[in-house]
């Protein structure tokens, strides 16, 4: 083989690996386009004065990986099921993101640990 066809497979080559990387380490998208940070079963909320109830995560982010002013989607079988802002995070003690708060819609709290909507819904955050 000469060397000018061996420089020009090797070139191809590479190019295919680089190819090949790029979508093995792309993030996906989710349906609106935004990359999905986090996802988790609903658990419980607890109410809060001011309009903003905090959705707790069964499953929790580092902290910083969902903060306010972030999209919130609420998928299943509640009446508040929807497309929300965070309104602020708050983390555990042991760094984590241990709730969301969000601004529901058609939200009434049960008591102040509400878990009449554990199991039934999921929370995406993008």
């Amino acid at each position: 083989m000469e060397k000018k066809t061996k420089i020009i497979i090797g070139v191809s080559a590479l190019a295919l690996v680089g190819v090949g990387i790029y979508f093995l380490t792309r993030k996906g998208k989710g349906t609106s386009g935004s990359s999905l940070k986090w996802e988790s079963p609903l658990t419980y909320m607890s109410h809060r004065d001011g309009g903003s109830y905090p959705i707790h995560l069964l499953n929790r982010p580092s902290a910083g990986t969902i903060s306010a002013g972030d999209k919130v989607v609420i998928e299943g079988a509640v009446p508040f099921a929807g497309t929300y802002n965070a309104d602020s995070v708050w983390n555990d003690a042991n760094g984590n993101v241990g709730a969301i708060y969000v601004a529901l819609k058609n939200y009434v709290p049960k008591g102040n640990n509400d878990r009449s909507y554990e199991g039934k819904a999921t929370i995406k955050v993008t």
